[in-house]
């Protein structure tokens, strides 16, 4: 070149010394924050994705603090829950010493203290068991019924631990419907006529009276009215489970629990009138069936039930219906005014809202939001209106052992234990299957949410590195080509020095 007003050569250095300066503290900048992109202009696309990877991996890391926070709620819960059956079991042995000793007045006394002491302490556990300020078996978590679902109407407890979301608006129903009632085991005595047991002349019959509860051996005189023999037979029925009942001379036998677990024995342990029997199988109509029969056995059956159109699985009165976001189980009224235990009978129900709910999925709707339900837990819900409650069992209760209800309180303590140990293996069910697969997956979900994000968001250091190296090494000779170039126009002067 041999002109001096531009020095092109000098530009072009200018602009490469430029971007290679650019490049150099943009690379550093990454090495330095530990980001590919700091700013939109480093790479638009790149930013986008990744704001939205983030915002997505934050929802995320919410729901699994969720998710660690009610599993937290569930253990608090069964802790309590734990020490509560566990003195449930207390009154069991106490009953059970008891009424082995009912005729030490002073052992009962003790016994009844004990139980009143434990019934206390259980109320005091339940009220007292809170988590982050709320308690959770006063009814702060039970679900709202509305419409229904007590014992006027034919239930002797309703328990919902799950149900859709639901307002005092817009409620969710429930229809349950009896398509065959549950029955007792029956069998009957036909004394013979007149009202009295009528042998022909021979000695007393003996019979044995059996469930599956236990059994009990009566011995009857001949001519023994038809109603001494039922007081009698109810005089046992807190160990046989065999209730008696008159039909004009027929005694009608019939076992305490329904279903098909429920049966009756009745077999004549000694009878000299070989050709005579007062034992009499019962149809279905209710009619003793003749016949000379020395041992009969009859079996219960169980309801059959449906809920919202399903059918659903019973045990005797008990039922459990899960589906359509429905979790619950009710026990029907069997017997007495209040019964719903009759086919074709039908009540309905609404529930309104209520429950523990908790949020385990990172998008905010009814699919990602769970809940369980935890009933009132104090000795006044422990138990149902069939059985009675807890609280009867303490000394002035109509199921005190000082009252000599030594079969009444353990059919309450049996129904009592049930129910905690049932709401424990629901909770247990709800932390390991709800809480604890979700915990899992949340967990994986957010490690791979990261990944995805760091690799479009942050440095790759080994990469960056050896781009720095490249760009020092570029620096450097931009340097030395700029020097270069500012000295070509010195060599004019060599010219003028020729002339």
């Amino acid at each position: 070149m041999s002109r001096i007003g531009t020095n092109l050569a000098s530009l072009i250095a200018q602009r490469v010394f430029t971007a290679n300066t650019k490049a150099i503290n943009q690379t550093l900048e990454r090495l330095s924050t530990g980001y590919r992109i700091n700013r939109g202009g480093d790479d638009p696309s790149g930013l986008i994705a990744s704001e939205g990877l983030r915002a997505r991996s934050a929802a995320i890391s919410a729901a699994l603090a969720n998710a660690q926070r009610a599993d937290q709620f569930v253990t608090v819960a069964d802790g309590a829950l734990e020490e509560i059956s566990g003195m449930l079991v207390d009154i069991q042995g106490l009953v059970t010493e008891a009424a082995g000793a009912a005729g030490d007045e002073g052992a009962v006394k003790t016994a009844q203290t004990q139980i009143d002491a434990l019934v206390s302490s259980i109320d005091r556990l339940a009220g007292g068991t809170s988590f982050a300020g709320s308690r959770i078996f006063t009814g702060s978590f039970d679900y709202n019924l509305t419409g229904g679902g007590t014992a006027s109407d034919g239930f002797a407890s309703v328990r919902v631990y799950g149900a859709p979301p639901a307002t005092a608006a817009s409620p969710a129903k429930v229809s349950v419907q009896v398509v065959a009632s549950a029955q007792e085991a029956v069998v009957a005595l036909s004394a013979g006529p007149g009202g009295q047991l009528m042998n022909q002349g021979q000695s007393a019959v003996s019979f044995e009276f059996s469930t599956a509860r236990g059994a009990q051996t009566l011995v009857f005189a001949e001519l023994t009215d038809v109603a001494v023999m039922r007081d009698q037979i109810n005089s046992v029925s807190d160990f046989t489970g065999v209730n008696a009942s008159l039909s004009g001379n027929l005694i009608v036998l019939r076992s305490t629990d329904f279903g098909s677990d429920a049966f009756v024995r009745v077999r004549e342990v000694e009878n000299a009138n070989t050709g005579r029997s007062f034992i009499r199988a019962v149809a279905d109509n209710g009619a003793a069936i003749a016949g000379v029969v020395k041992d009969q056995t009859d079996a219960g059956r169980d309801a059959t039930l449906t809920v919202n159109g399903r059918s659903i699985t019973t045990q005797g009165l008990e039922a459990r219906f899960v589906g359509n976001g429905l979790d619950l189980a009710m026990t029907l009224v069997g017997r007495g005014a209040n019964s719903f235990n009759q086919a074709g009978a039908v009540r309905q129900f609404g529930i309104t809202g209520g429950g523990a709910a908790f949020q385990l999925s990172p998008d905010i709707g009814a699919l990602g939001r769970v809940s369980i339900g935890i009933p009132v837990v104090n000795s006044s819900n422990l138990g149902n209106s069939a059985t009675g409650y807890l609280a009867a069992l303490r000394a002035d209760g109509a199921a005190s052992i000082s009252g000599g209800n030594f079969g009444d309180a353990q059919a309450i303590l049996d129904e009592a234990i049930s129910q905690v140990s049932s709401l424990r293996g629901r909770l247990g069910g709800f932390s390991k299957y709800a809480l604890g697969s979700t915990i899992a997956s949340l967990e994986v979900t957010l490690e791979n949410t990261m990944a995805a994000e760091s690799a479009i968001r942050e440095t790759d250091y080994a990469r960056d590195t050896a781009l720095l190296s490249r760009q020092q090494v570029l620096m450097e000779a931009s340097v030395q080509a700029l020097s270069l170039t500012n000295s070509v126009p010195q060599m004019v002067l060599r010219l003028l020095g020729a002339a």
